[in-house]
């Protein structure tokens, strides 16, 4: 029996049921006997019974229905004949409920499309369980169909927004801000409802809405009469954080902005204090466009509750200068010694919010420099810093500060004091002696960074201190000056013989970033590579990319020690031949062979350094786009895999191919890098336009292919965005509010790099393509004769 590929198949129908039925068939030629006779006959790849199945309609529904079970790859096309068929296939809607949650994700992805094209209540209901799917792609999909359902699957949503996992209410609320302000009647009422998931989901939806969202108000303030239920409740000394309705009503508030500060500014006036605190907090989300409310908030800061009187004082400083009849209120709160104490108290807050307001408070901020209260000064240090350059009277009472007994405060004022006036004497010589504290941090590398070049002197002579935590932090000083430092390159190479090994560390960092290629700093390093410690070794390798020397010793080296024994050595060596580019061409033997490193890291970069040097650059290719499985927004390395592309602009072919891809964030790599290559990428157009019309496609993946579009200078291109303009002004305005909260959990994505082997791509065309007509339908999936 002829069998077709499930990635083959789940193309068919995911497309099929996107089709016109054809006419359906008289009742005598649709008995049960022709019915299975055609089923078997789609089992067996014949895709000519798919229509004569469809034509059936509703005849056929119980026969395909029963059809579904067991675990036959052929389920696939079944379950498409149902969404061809539509509406009339609502009776199989229970077992494609129970098909969202088949082992195989290319049936429940299947399943998602004809839940959308059978339609209605029912199948929306039915839709929200792919929303806790353990793989991202099938939530996507399901999440991108119910947002195309709109409006008749709000009540469905509303009822997810009840269910445990957090998926599932995430995404519910995801789908009904797309939906937006037809979502909002009932939005409202759920935010009326016993549970509090539902509650705090709906006022999360409603703040997502934002402006068009503001007939919620009055019930959204209604809220704040709540109590926070101890259990949804932490505290973290001074800081509560609150996860109950009320705190996601307030956020809500917040985010519809301007139209709700009518009302919350009446409700400073409420005889309830958690009502108050409530409305201080939303208005201080608001921001400036809360000034209206200035008065009020003034009249807050004297509240009898201390949270009220705090954040009425934040919400000021958020407000900013429109916020200035305020200053004498703040500084009264400033200097009342009998207020509570802590990060968070009424004069911390006032503090802050006196340097947001107007650089006129320096010299009253000064005067709190001494305060007993180590947070009041914490605060009025920071407001000073904000002030900047134009706090210089502030100077002498922030150097007299430098002697704080608390040593986060003292490295404060350092930072303060380079930030207001960088040439002030006294940051040398304080620096020095912090440099000293056992109980620095890294913080302290950073100061030396903003002094720049004044402090190199002083931190050469620390290379030699008897104290090796000294000679660390001081190269990493170094470093971090950068080409300011070069003059202490003598004392970083003798460093690197130093008996410590973190010191040995910091020197070859040091000496990378400040990037000297002199006749001694490369051998030196290159000895380096054989030091006993590995992260030396590793940081040896890097400092030899950093610097780029294409020396007649440095690439041998780096291509013996791409055979050192430790994984992250190899790595490194293996990215320092890539910073030094084509004339490491004598490398690429041995960083082919590095693909297939065990360490994925390694093969990641011996990857990277191929594109890099320009040679073999073909081979590199599947570990690079196996790599764009990692997220696109806050790994590193997709970015890099993308800036990689860009700069070589090859791989144009293997690109196109990625588009095909299972995975989401693989297509929407493929399409980003196809857009940064260019002009080069011209023959990736139609397959490009396809991705961003394909309506069943991730929203995210169709807006990166229009983006590539616009940035293909193409004839193609052009006449694509001209004639789907107003496909593309209508995906542009769906993905506005996405652009603004993708930022996706990390841990969904791998974590490490991947090796080629991680992702498997379908090089053939799919089987479906023999079949005439939907190698036909299927254009831009089944390659044309002559292309």
């Amino acid at each position: 029996m002829a069998t077709i590929g499930v990635i083959a198949m789940r193309d068919i129908c995911v497309r099929a049921v996107a089709q016109t039925p054809p006419s359906r068939l008289a009742n005598f030629q649709c008995s049960d006997i022709e019915i299975k006779k055609w089923i078997e006959q789609l089992r067996n790849g014949q895709m000519s019974a798919f229509d004569a199945l469809v034509a059936c309609n509703t005849h056929a529904v119980p026969t395909l229905a029963a059809a579904l079970g067991g675990e036959d790859e052929s389920r696939i096309i079944i379950i498409a004949a149902l969404g061809k068929i539509g509406s009339q296939a609502s009776s199989a809607i229970p077992i494609l409920s129970k098909l969202l949650e088949d082992k195989n994700p290319d049936v429940r992805i299947v399943a998602i499309y004809t839940l959308r094209q059978i339609g209605g209540e029912t199948a929306a209901a039915a839709l929200t369980i792919a929303l806790k799917d353990k793989e991202q792609d099938v939530r996507l999909r399901a999440i991108t169909v119910l947002e195309q359902i709109g409006a008749v699957a709000v009540p469905a949503l509303i009822s997810a927004l009840r269910d445990s996992d957090n998926n599932v209410r995430s995404s519910a609320i995801e789908i009904l801000e797309q939906i937006g302000a037809v979502a909002v009647p009932a939005l409202i009422s759920a935010l009326r409802d016993s549970d509090n998931n539902v509650r705090s989901s709906a006022a999360e939806a409603l703040g997502r809405i934002g402006l068009a969202a503001g007939s919620a108000v009055p019930t959204l303030i209604d809220i704040f009469k709540e109590t926070i239920p101890k259990q949804e409740s932490v505290s973290l000394g001074d800081l509560a954080i609150d996860y109950s309705a009320r705190n996601r009503a307030i956020d809500a508030l917040g985010k519809i902005g301007s139209a709700a500060v009518p009302a919350l500014t009446a409700a400073l006036k409420d005889t309830n204090k958690e009502v108050r605190f409530s409305a201080v907090l939303a208005l201080e989300r608001i921001g400036p466009a809360a000034s209206s409310a200035v008065p009020l908030l003034i009249t807050a800061l004297t509240d009898p509750d201390s949270r009220v009187r705090s954040n009425a004082a934040a919400a000021l400083g958020q407000i900013g200068s429109r916020a200035y009849p305020a200053v004498p209120a703040l500084v009264a709160v400033l200097k009342n010694s009998g207020e509570e104490v802590g990060f968070l108290s009424p004069r911390s807050r006032a503090a802050i919010a006196l340097g947001r307001i107007t650089p006129e408070a320096a010299p009253i901020l000064a005067t709190v420099l001494k305060d007993p209260d180590k947070n009041v000064r914490s605060s009025a240090i920071a407001a000073l810093e904000q002030i900047g350059s134009r706090a210089k009277s502030a100077v002498p009472a922030l150097v007299k500060a430098l002697k704080d007994p608390d040593l986060s405060i003292r490295f404060n004022v350092i930072e303060a004091l380079l930030k207001i006036d960088p040439a002030e004497k006294s940051i040398l010589p304080a620096l020095l002696e912090e440099l000293q504290n056992p109980k620095r941090n890294f913080r302290i590398t950073n100061a030396f960074k903003q002094l720049g070049s004044v402090g190199v002197p002083a931190l050469i002579t620390a290379l030699k201190h008897p104290d090796r935590e000294v000679r660390f932090y001081a190269a990493l000083a170094l470093g971090d000056i950068g080409t300011a430092a070069k003059p202490a390159v003598p004392a970083l190479i003798a460093t690197l013989k130093d008996s410590n090994q973190n010191a040995r560390f910091g020197a070859a960092i040091a000496l990378g970033e400040i990037g000297s290629a002199s006749k001694s700093t490369v051998p030196a390093l290159i000895t380096t590579l054989r030091d006993s410690s590995k992260k030396v070794r590793s940081s040896a390798a890097i400092a030899l990319g950093e610097i780029g020397s294409a020396s007649k010793s440095t690439v041998p080296a780096l291509i013996t020690t791409l055979k050192d024994s430790n994984g992250e050595v190899r790595s490194s060596a293996a990215a320092a031949l890539g910073e030094i580019g084509p004339r490491a061409k004598s490398a690429v033997p041995t960083l082919i062979a590095a693909l297939e490193d065990t360490d994925a890291n390694v093969s990641f970069n011996a990857a990277v350094a191929l594109v890099k040097i320009g040679k073999n650059s073909e081979t590199a290719m599947p570990v690079l786009i196996a790599n764009l499985k990692a997220n696109p927004l806050c790994n590193e390395r997709f970015k890099l895999v993308i800036k990689t592309l860009e700069a070589s602009k090859v791989g144009v072919p293997e690109l196109i191919d990625a588009l095909k891809n299972r995975h989401w964030n693989v297509r929407l790599g493929a399409s980003r890098a196809l857009g940064k290559i260019g002009v080069k990428a011209k023959d990736a157009v139609p397959d490009l336009t396809a991705v961003f019309l394909d309506d069943q496609e991730v929203t995210w993946v169709r807006y990166e292919a229009l983006q590539a579009l616009k940035n293909i200078p193409s004839d193609k291109a052009t006449s694509a965005l001209i004639r789907y303009e107003s496909t593309a002004k209508a995906l542009l305005r769906k993905m506005a509010p996405k652009l603004k909260l993708m930022n996706e959990k990390c841990s969904e994505f791998p974590s490490t790099a991947l090796r080629a082997s991680a992702v498997r791509r379908n090089m053939q065309p799919p089987a479906m393509c023999q079949i005439k007509f939907l190698s036909t339908i299927f254009k831009w999936k089944c390659p044309q004769p002559g292309k």
